[in-house]
C-alpha cells in the first residue's frame, strides 16, 4: 500500500488530484487527499470528471505494479454537498454510489456525534446479549461479573471519540439495572440499592459497575494526552490547521456552533485534564517559562505576578512592582529547578513514576474523587478467597444488619469462633464497623486468611438457614 500512497501524493503535487483544505481562511492550510488503514483506502478528490479519470489511471497502474486488485463491489463513491454528475463520475471510476451518513471502520461519518441514531447499534447489541443471558440461571454475583466484563465494554469503542448522550446513558443504565436485579425471572425485580451507589468503585462501597458518562470522559481525555505529546500524527496536524493553537500544548477552545462537535467535546475537557498533569522539561524549547506548570510550586505567572507584569510593562517603577524580598524569593524558586533533561518536553501525569496517562486511572479519579466513604473495608470484602457470589452478598449485608449482627442464634456462632481463638470482642452496631474491627482483631489470629473467611461463612450459613426455615420449614441446630 506504500506504492499507492506515493502515487496519490505525486498526483496531488502535480495538481491532478485535489483533496480538501482543512483551513481555507488565510491561515496555514493543510490539504488531505487520502487516508489508509491496512488494506482500506479513503480518497478525497474534487467532483470534476478529469480528476476521476486520473484516479482511475492511478488505480489501474497500482494493480499492474503490485498485483493487488481493487474490489469494486466493496468500493463506494460518496458525494459531499451538491454533486450533480454522480452518474457520470460513477461510470468513469466504477463501484457504487453511496449516501451519507454512513460508517467506516465502525465509526459514523457525517453524523452528529450526539445523535441517538449512531448509538442504536450499541443498544441493539446490548439487548441481544441480555436476551441470551436471561435464558441462563446466574447468581447475583455472576450477573455483576457479566455487567462489568461485557455490557460495560460494548460502548467503549464509540465512547472513545463521541460523547455519549444522556438519553443513551439512561437506556443502558436501565438495561444493566434490570438485568442485575431481575435476572431470568419473569416478574419485576426490586432494586435493593440505589443505582448511584453501585456505579462507584469497590474501594468506596460500590460494585465497580462503570459510570458511562465518566468512562466516556476518561476515554476522550486520552486524545488530549496524545495531542500534547505526539507531534507527527496527521490528525494532530489537521486539528492544528483548523483550530490554531492556544499554546504549544493545546488548540484554541472550539466555540463555533457549526460543524461536527467531535473535537469541541474533547477540547472542553482540557481544564479538568490539565489540573492532573504537570510538565517534564526536556530540551525541545516547548515549555513556556511563565505560563506552563513546569515548576513544583506551580505556574510562575500566578506566583510572581508582579515580576511578570514588569516584564510586560518595562516603564513601571521598581517601588511599585517588587521588593528585595520578592526578588530573593523568585531567584530562590528558580534555583530549585534541577535543569533540563534529555528528550522532548511532555506532559507528565501527576502521581505516576512514568508520567503516562492511563484511562483507568483517569476514570477512577473522575468517578471516585468526591466520594466520602474512604474507609470502606475493600480488602476484607473483595480480596478474600471465596466464591464471587458471597462477595456480592457481603456488600448487601449492611441492609439487613439486624439479622447478620444481632440475631440471637447468630451471636452463638460469633462467640464460637471468638472463643476458639481466645479473643474478647464486642459486636459493633454496623456491618462496616464489624468488618473493620474483625480485621484489627485478626492481626493476632493464627491464620489471617482463614480468619477473614469467618464472617462470610457465618453470613452465608445464616442466609441458607433462614431460607430453609422460611420456605422449606426445615430447622437445623447449631
Amino acid at each position: 500500500m506504500e506504492e499507492l500512497n506515493n502515487m496519490l501524493k505525486t498526483a496531488n503535487t502535480n495538481g491532478w488530484l485535489r483533496g480538501f483544505d482543512v483551513a481555507n481562511d488565510g491561515r496555514e492550510s493543510l490539504e488531505v487527499t487520502h487516508l489508509q488503514y491496512a488494506d482500506d483506502t479513503l480518497i478525497f478528490c474534487g467532483g470534476e470528471e478529469e480528476q476521476l479519470r486520473f484516479l482511475r489511471v492511478i488505480l489501474v497502474l497500482f494493480e499492474g505494479i503490485s498485483g493487488l486488485h481493487t474490489n469494486w463491489r466493496k468500493s463506494f463513491l460518496y458525494p459531499i454537498n451538491d454533486v450533480h454528475n454522480m452518474e457520470a463520475l460513477n461510470i468513469i471510476l466504477g463501484g457504487q454510489v453511496g449516501a451519507l451518513p454512513t460508517t467506516y471502520l465502525g465509526m459514523p461519518l457525517d453524523a452528529k456525534s450526539m445523535s441517538k441514531e449512531i448509538w442504536s447499534n450499541v443498544l441493539e447489541k446490548c439487548e441481544k446479549k441480555l436476551a441470551r443471558w436471561k435464558r441462563q440461571y446466574l447468581s447475583l454475583g455472576g450477573r455483576v461479573a457479566l455487567i462489568n466484563s461485557v455490557l460495560d465494554a460494548m460502548p467503549t469503542y464509540m465512547m472513545s471519540l463521541s460523547p455519549i448522550p444522556v438519553v443513551v446513558t439512561d437506556r443502558l443504565d436501565r438495561i444493566r439495572r434490570k438485568f442485575l436485579w431481575q435476572g431470568n425471572k419473569d416478574k419485576k425485580g426490586y432494586n435493593l440499592v440505589k443505582w448511584n451507589d453501585l456505579i462507584i468503585g469497590k474501594k468506596y462501597g460500590g460494585l465497580g459497575i462503570k459510570n458511562l458518562q465518566n468512562h466516556s470522559k476518561a476515554l476522550r481525555m486520552k486524545w488530549l494526552w496524545k495531542y500534547a505529546n505526539d507531534k507527527h500524527p496527521l490528525w494532530r496536524k489537521v486539528l492544528k490547521a483548523k483550530y490554531e493553537e492556544e499554546n504549544r500544548w493545546m488548540t484554541k477552545e472550539v466555540i463555533s456552533p457549526y460543524g461536527v462537535n467531535l473535537w469541541r467535546s474533547i477540547r472542553a475537557l482540557w481544564d479538568d485534564f490539565k489540573i492532573k498533569t504537570n510538565i517534564k522539561v526536556g530540551n525541545e524549547e516547548k515549555t513556556s517559562f511563565w505560563g506552563d506548570d513546569w515548576h513544583e510550586m506551580g505556574i510562575l505567572r500566578n506566583i510572581y505576578s508582579n515580576i511578570h507584569n514588569l516584564m510586560l510593562n518595562q516603564q513601571r517603577t521598581i517601588v511599585r512592582m517588587w521588593t528585595l524580598k520578592t526578588i530573593a524569593d523568585f531567584l530562590d524558586t528558580i534555583g530549585q529547578f534541577k535543569g533540563t533533561q534529555e528528550g522532548k518536553d511532555e506532559l507528565w501525569r501527576q502521581g505516576s513514576d512514568r508520567g503516562t496517562f492511563r484511562v483507568g486511572k483517569a476514570y477512577r479519579w473522575l468517578n471516585n474523587h468526591n466520594q466520602q466513604n474512604v474507609n470502606w473495608p475493600l480488602k476484607t470484602i473483595w480480596k478474600v478467597i471465596i466464591p464471587y457470589k458471597m462477595h456480592f452478598y457481603e456488600e448487601q449485608a449492611e441492609i439487613v444488619r439486624n439479622l447478620f449482627l444481632h440475631c440471637k442464634i447468630l451471636c452463638q456462632l460469633w462467640r464460637l469462633f471468638i472463643n476458639l481463638e481466645g479473643f474478647s470482642w464486642t459486636m459493633p452496631r454496623k456491618v462496616i464497623e464489624a468488618l473493620q474491627s474483625w480485621e484489627e482483631v485478626g492481626v493476632l489470629a493464627r491464620s489471617r486468611s482463614r480468619w477473614r473467611i469467618i464472617p462470610y461463612s457465618i453470613w452465608w450459613t445464616i442466609r441458607k438457614e433462614r431460607n430453609a426455615r422460611c420456605f422449606e420449614n426445615i430447622e437445623n441446630s447449631i
